[in-house]
């Protein structure tokens, strides 16, 4: 019982909350309880679990467990330590508890059971830069946590609740601040059209104004769009803007043509009646972003500016950028990196079309997942850049890397099936073959990339790396030999290989109109390749074959 109770002290006392446990409140600072560095959080929570074990009556265990969730204060949880975060659910004994969250793109991750309690559990390892939404499945329902105040609203879940871990860069816009003069919204009719119009609280009509126009207006219940302008303009950080809030339904109930018709009317309008002449940006999220970005590029120069939250990306709209419509338009797009593995090819296309057709552009690419929490937090950072007309020199390139000492984010997914298993290890992801087969990463292609991997043998055997484009190479490792072949079979290269070695190195690199081959950091080889095509790479390996992959990392370059 003593070391219960020392657990409870030094938990409690040792706990830093940063922030505050109410999202209105929210001030920039990070939810949940952070757990002081002297504190092992983990090793702590596991003599936690000791102790209640050694308990025999299920009223003591609830009673220490009430104690801790009273000490600590509900709306505090998670608990958070670095990357270290453990979940708590609060139920009835015997239910079946997942927990569902942008990092598992929401698939089920189950969640322990503390010895016939009520209380549940799962601790993961995230990285501490990244924020995102959760929400346990209970029996066969969704429900919120109790325990944690940070809340999101949103028409998939209704409410979820969001995580904030240390490192994210958290601005905090969309929250309510106490001191900040506010704007004022009403309703006005265009054309059989309601719309909600955004003035500043120093609206003059002898100034001069951007227009902002939202596609949706979700953006004023879900995405706080009138907090996060309240707060820019009376900080001084922007100036000179009005907004327009489009309702959703009356964007679906149109086609292309009559989208850029309203917005001929309506573009026009708001400029004389409220002295918007200065830039006119259109900010869209999710499947209306094709919308919002086809809508600018054919509006004759209405839209100066358009911002893409978590684009979906449509083969339209690709096809417009190709005709170079409106070059003037100006591009800013963000995704947050989890639960976006089915868009990642056509964002990927997106980026390389604006490149290559000289659209001016610049992307955010941020540790968090793709919804209401994302595009809230996000649109200050899109406002700030558009409306500061802020320089577009960036770095273009985009990083994909796996870190296996984490959970999350990861882009090499658990899979078990009759061909192949791959399955994280420790600190690595363990391939196995159970037939000659071959395992695709068919989320990922690439065109002008570097690809490094480190892997070892668990179980020797055939395998081969496989990079599929215009040409297709294959890269086969044996017990003493390595061989490159081209096609259906044209040697490219053969050497000797040592399969013993105890990590083994290879790189792909793509250097102008050549394609380079590192083994083991030496340079073995270069062929031909273009970029004009996209590039998938699979696993091959015989039955038996067992490989453990320590290192995964592209870089995919823009320019």
């Amino acid at each position: 019982m003593r070391k219960i109770l020392v657990f409870i002290l030094s938990l409690v006392v040792m706990l830093t909350v940063v922030g505050c446990k109410d999202d209105d409140k929210l001030n920039g600072g990070q939810n949940g309880q952070v757990v002081n560095e002297s504190i092992d959080l983990l090793k702590e929570f596991r003599n936690f679990k000791e102790e209640v074990k050694k308990l025999r009556g299920v009223q003591g265990k609830e009673e220490l467990i009430d104690d801790i969730i009273d000490k600590m204060g509900e709306g505090s949880f998670p608990l958070v330590q670095g990357e270290d975060v453990i979940f708590f659910y609060r139920g009835d004994v015997g239910e079946e508890v997942y927990l569902l969250s942008d990092l598992s793109n929401w698939q089920k991750i189950n969640m322990n059971n503390l010895d016939n309690t009520s209380l549940y559990y799962v601790q993961l390892k995230i990285d501490p830069k990244s924020s995102f939404e959760y929400k346990f499945w209970v029996d066969g329902e969704f429900k919120a946590d109790s325990l944690n105040s940070l809340k999101v609203a949103n028409y998939q879940f209704e409410e979820s609740n969001q995580v904030v871990m240390e490192k994210y860069d958290l601005k905090g816009y969309w929250v309510e601040r106490e001191g900040v003069e506010r704007g004022s919204i009403k309703d006005i009719s265009i054309e059989d059209m309601n719309i909600q119009l955004y003035l500043p609280f120093d609206y003059n009509k002898d100034e001069n104004y951007s227009a902002i126009y939202f596609l949706g207006n979700e953006y004023l219940s879900y995405g706080k769009a009138v907090n996060t302008l309240d707060n820019l303009i009376y900080s001084k950080e922007v100036d000179g803007v009005i907004a327009i809030f489009i309702p959703y339904n009356h964007l679906l109930s149109y086609n292309d043509k009559e989208r850029i018709d309203i917005l001929k009317g309506l573009v026009p309008y708001i400029s004389d009646t409220y002295n918007a002449i200065k830039d006119q940006i259109i900010v869209s999220n999710s499947n209306l972003a094709s919308l919002g970005a086809r809508a600018s590029l054919e509006g004759e120069g209405l839209i100066d500016k358009v911002v893409l939250q978590s684009p979906i990306v449509d083969r339209n709209l690709l096809t417009l950028i190709e005709k170079g419509d409106n070059k003037g338009l100006e591009f800013y797009i963000d995704w947050g990196i989890f639960n976006w593995d089915s868009n990642f090819n056509n964002t990927l296309d997106l980026l390389h079309k604006l490149e290559a057709f000289d659209y001016s552009y610049t992307f955010r690419k941020h540790y968090s997942g793709n919804g209401w929490a994302n595009w809230r937090e996000g649109l200050s950072y899109a406002l700030d850049y558009t409306l500061n007309d802020l320089d577009d020199s960036f770095e273009k390139s985009i990083i994909i890397e796996e870190d296996f000492k984490r959970d999350y984010p990861r882009y090499l997914d658990d899979v078990d099936n009759y061909s192949f298993s791959g399955k994280r290890g420790e600190e690595s992801y363990i391939i196995k073959f159970n037939k000659s087969s071959i395992m695709g990463l068919d989320n990922f292609n690439f065109k002008s990339f570097s690809l490094e991997l480190d892997f070892s043998f668990i179980n020797q055997g055939p395998f081969a790396l496989i990079l599929k484009g215009e040409d297709i190479y294959t890269l086969h490792f044996s017990k003493e030999e390595l061989t490159l072949l081209k096609g259906k079979g044209d040697l490219i290269y053969q050497g000797e290989f040592d399969s013993n070695e105890e990590l083994i190195n290879l790189e792909w690199k793509v250097e102008g109109e050549k394609l380079a081959l590192y083994v083991q950091e030496e340079r073995l080889v270069d062929v031909a390749y273009s970029t004009l095509t996209s590039n998938y790479l699979s696993f091959f390996g015989d039955e038996g074959t067992k490989v453990s992959l320590s290192r995964f990392k592209v870089e995919e370059r823009l320019d």
